[in-house]
C-alpha cells in the first residue's frame, strides 16, 4: 500500500494482480483527483465499487482520454481484466 500527502489529505492505493484480475483500492481526499492509468480494452472490463463504467457515471463524474482515467474525490474500489 502507498499513502501520498497532499495538502487536502493522503491518496491511499493499494493493489493486487491475481492471474490477470487487477484489483485496486483507491482513496482520494477532498477537492483531489486521482489519475488512474489503463488502456481502452481494460476500460471495458472495469468496475468501479461494484458497478460498470456506465453505471458508475450515472451518479458520479469521471473522465477518460489518452489512457488515463480521472476520479475525484472518494472511496473507489477499482477492478478490470489485464
Amino acid at each position: 500500500a502507498v499513502s501520498v500527502p497532499t495538502p487536502y489529505g493522503h491518496i491511499s492505493h493499494a493493489w493486487k494482480n491475481d492471474n490477470g484480475n487487477f484489483t485496486m483500492d483507491l482513496s482520494v481526499p477532498f477537492n483531489t483527483q486521482a489519475q488512474v492509468s489503463i488502456t481502452k480494452e481494460q476500460l471495458e472490463t472495469l468496475s468501479i465499487n461494484d458497478m460498470s463504467l456506465s453505471e458508475f457515471n450515472k451518479e458520479h463524474a469521471t473522465s477518460w482520454a489518452d489512457g488515463i482515467l480521472v476520479l475525484g474525490s472518494g472511496n473507489y474500489n477499482l477492478s478490470y481484466q489485464r
